[in-house]
């Protein structure tokens, strides 16, 4: 239906969405603390926490604000150098040794996003890294992958 295709694009992740969905696909080595709940309340749905009874809102403009955004980034860049306590991520295990930076890129972001990265997503990525070292530069990489709108969408 056209109600059905207009809607492409509207809805983000929640914030825990975001962050289990980080979580899972870094396979990250997590130990139960209470930090999760701390970035959920920076996040602004800490659970349980919602005053009227319909629950979190679902939809892309509650989440999607200045300090929202911030905070997805943020996020992506503790998680991806492993700066979370009690929280490991092993990002070597992500994707094979890419024969160039390119292929490194493309196989982050299948990984990652679970399709192709999107042309001007993966235009900055290798502009960002520009003749760099893919070992070196993967956290940085994995981070900005986190923070891609494609990574976003639900």
């Amino acid at each position: 239906s056209d109600e059905f295709k207009a809607s492409l694009g509207q809805k983000i992740k929640r914030p825990f969405e975001y962050v289990v969905s980080a979580l899972r696909v870094l396979g990250a080595d997590i130990k139960p603390d209470l930090y999760t709940v701390f970035v959920l309340r920076q996040f602004g749905q800490e659970p349980f926490y919602w005053q009227s009874p319909n629950g979190y809102p679902d939809s892309a403009d509650a989440w999607v604000t200045t300090s929202g955004v911030l905070t997805r980034w943020n996020y992506a860049l503790a998680l991806s150098f492993n700066a979370i306590k009690d929280t490991q991520v092993n990002l070597s295990n992500l994707v094979p040794a890419p024969t160039s930076l390119a292929n490194g890129i493309d196989a982050l972001g299948l990984r990652l996003l679970g399709e192709p990265m999107p042309g001007p997503e993966r235009q900055i990525l290798l502009d960002f890294a520009g003749n760099g070292d893919f070992g070196s530069l993967l956290p940085a990489l994995t981070a900005l992958t986190l923070s891609t709108i494609g990574f976003q969408y639900r």
